[in-house]
């Protein structure tokens, strides 16, 4: 780790299993095998063969309680046997997730049950940590283009409201507006594009709230603004003297008025003119 260049990409997959020894009547646990594998995230830069991984896989099922299992990966591949609690019937999603306590460097992969256990129950993660690095694991599957920038977009505009923690709403703001701004075609963007403004500018306003967590949103909606809705509540918020809850700063007006001008709003030359006057 200290002295290969570039990180493994960790993956993990659950295969079925049955009841686990000693498990008790009715099958209360099962065992199940997961597959943890790896690979150079750039082999052009790290060279073939994996990194010496010592690692634990969280494994946990949408109505069961989590289970951590230790493991010490040293080539491309290990099975891991979890004896986990049984989900009823028909519940698919699954987190394995091979990177818990982030005691790897390395870029995790989330398989599709853990994405969908992710999109179902992130809210409820109480340890920051482990949000901060599911947030990270399903932004660097959408860099990776197995997850739509639109899923993305639903998952934030879902999840942020109810989020705590001012770094971690930063991050992910910080990848709304790369996913609202860069990676959305055309069609997709007239279409999503007027409520990802909306539900910004609602927690940028949203009293309740602390100033960092607003300003991070306003910052957010500044950078995304496309529609003329949004473009004239932005130009409106220069006749305001505060915004996030705090006095309107030159940083922030300057912010808005070179978004009037790179979109090409009606206000932006006066606007221009205006703010170059007050710094005059």
């Amino acid at each position: 780790y200290i002295l290969r260049p570039g990180l493994p990409v960790l993956e993990a997959r659950l295969a079925a299993g049955g009841p686990a020894p000693g498990g008790g009547m009715g099958g209360a646990r099962r065992q199940r095998a997961a597959v943890v594998r790896q690979r150079p995230a750039d082999p052009a830069v790290s060279g073939a063969g994996g990194w010496p991984v010592r690692g634990a896989l969280l494994v946990w099922g949408d109505s069961a309680a989590p289970v951590r299992v230790p493991y010490a990966l040293d080539g491309d591949s290990l099975v891991v046997p979890v004896d986990v609690p049984t989900d009823p019937p028909g519940d698919p999603a699954t987190l394995a997730f091979p990177d818990a306590d982030d005691h790897a460097y390395a870029l995790v992969l989330p398989d599709e049950g853990s994405v969908r256990w992710i999109e179902r129950r992130l809210g409820a993660v109480t340890d920051p940590l482990l949000r901060a690095q599911l947030w990270g694991a399903v932004w660097d599957l959408a860099r990776e283009g197995r997850y739509a920038p639109a899923r993305f977009l639903a998952l934030a505009e879902r999840e942020l409201p109810g989020e705590g923690d001012e770094q971690i709403a930063a991050f992910v703001l910080q990848r709304v507006r790369l996913a609202a701004t860069r990676w959305l075609g055309p069609t997709q963007r007239d279409s999503l594009l007027p409520a990802v403004e909306r539900w910004l500018a609602r927690s940028a306003d949203d009293a309740a709230r602390p100033y960092g967590w607003r300003k991070a949103h306003l910052d957010a909606l500044v950078a995304v603004a496309g529609t003329p809705a949004a473009l004239a509540a932005l130009d409106a918020r220069l006749d305001s003297a505060t915004a996030a809850g705090a006095p309107l700063g030159a940083p922030t007006r300057w912010a808005i008025v070179t978004a009037l001008v790179a979109r090409g709003a009606p206000t932006a030359d006066h606007r221009l003119a205006d703010e170059t006057r007050r710094d005059s």
